[in-house]
């Protein structure tokens, strides 16, 4: 009776969700992968139904796996349903009670009966990973809708991690005023890379500014600067628009922020800058 319920309780966990660790279910996936056999290793990802606690999850293994494998089609298909899965998700997020019937099924046995939660850099990652896909195919409008969307995702968990941030800046001055801390942008930036990705931003700083939006490229090379200062891309970046800016105050600051003098404009990012101001 007791099992009943607990199977009642856990939704649409299956057998096999609440009696085997997802690392466990993942073995003939990671097996297949290091051999190099990445179309076997798509073979091995189980196919779940839309509503399955680990359907998100699955979607996303699947994406990425058949992208190893250059299938792109079917990459694709995969990270279109989990973003959708994702997006129902949170539309009825506040009409739902499965979710805390759920979180009493896991204190009768374990936690293999509560349904996955993704979390926000693999939210972030997901919409990453279909702008390379719109990219690909020539669409920077896709793309730059995507990189947006994956924005949106960091900035909601910067917000929900405020406290966190400020009590790392409140450390790192304390710890600076005696000379026993790196500066404030490499402690900020550990913290934010919990659930922050440089990589992301530098992507949305890289197709803002193939579209002439240089302020919105700033703006995001600088978010990934912060979390990782010492990325050779992001300080080359940032030098390099600090001149296409073309505001001198700026660019002395980027210099002294990244420690070392921003290289001279190549032939033709002076014209293009000042074309992309006037517009």
């Amino acid at each position: 009776m007791l099992l009943c319920a607990v199977l009642g309780l856990g939704g649409c966990a299956s057998w096999q969700d609440l009696f085997v660790s997802y690392s466990v279910q993942m073995t003939p996936v990671r097996n297949a992968l290091l051999q190099g056999k990445a179309l076997d290793a798509i073979e091995e990802v189980r196919e779940l139904e839309p509503g399955d606690d680990g359907y998100v999850l699955s979607r996303l293994e699947l994406g990425r796996i058949a992208l190893l494998a250059n299938q792109e089609p079917q990459s694709r298909k995969a990270w279109e349903a989990a973003d959708l899965a994702l997006q129902a998700e949170d539309e009825q997020a506040r009409f739902r009670v499965s979710q805390g019937l759920a979180q009493a099924g896991s204190l009768l046995t374990n936690d293999q009966t509560l349904g996955y939660q993704t979390p926000d850099y693999e939210r972030t990652m997901l919409h990453h990973y279909l702008a390379l896909d719109y990219l690909q195919r020539g669409d920077l409008e896709g793309a730059l809708v995507e990189v947006r969307r994956a924005n949106q995702v960091q900035e909601r968990a910067l917000r929900e991690r405020g406290a966190e941030v400020a009590k790392a800046k409140q450390e790192a001055n304390a710890r600076q005023a005696l000379s026993r801390a790196p500066d404030l942008d490499r402690l900020t930036g550990q913290v934010k890379n919990g659930f922050q990705n440089a990589y992301t931003f530098y992507l949305s700083g890289v197709l803002y500014e193939a579209s002439g939006d240089l302020n919105d490229a700033w703006v995001d090379y600088g978010r990934g600067l912060e979390i990782a200062p010492d990325n050779p891309a992001l300080q080359e970046a940032m030098l390099r628009l600090a001149r296409l800016r073309g505001s001198p105050q700026e660019l002395a600051a980027t210099e002294q922020r990244v420690g070392r003098k921003a290289p001279p404009l190549e032939r033709g990012e002076a014209g293009w800058s000042c074309c992309s101001r006037m517009a």
